[in-house]
């Protein structure tokens, strides 16, 4: 179900950044949340077309090893390569979402 992989998703953020004891910064990604959900579902639908059910979630099972091992450079690299290869799928999505709310087929 995409509305359960989307909340699993923004959970799996949500409880990395708690690890910061910042509540300011756990104030700010509920905010993002609310804000682009509608493109993580967009980008949802691509990734599964693209990659199948495992492609943007081996990822973050690097990371939770990463964390679970407590090997930071680790979690460095694989939160910077996430984050970089990320960005241009969720440009693709924004235009995409953009397109389907504005340009109706």
């Amino acid at each position: 179900d995409p509305s359960e992989l989307i909340r699993m998703d923004e959970e799996f953020h949500f409880r990395i950044a708690e690890l910061s004891n910042n509540s300011e910064l756990l104030r700010m990604l509920e905010n993002i949340n609310d804000r682009i959900r509608y493109v993580r579902i967009i980008n949802l639908d691509m990734l599964i077309k693209e990659e199948g059910d495992k492609g943007a979630l081996s990822s973050h099972r690097v990371l939770l090893n990463a964390l679970l091992t407590r090997d930071a450079d680790e979690a460095v690299g694989v939160m910077r390569n996430h984050i970089e290869k990320r960005r241009d799928q969720v440009t693709e999505a924004v235009r995409r979402a953009y397109s389907q709310l504005y340009v109706p087929a």
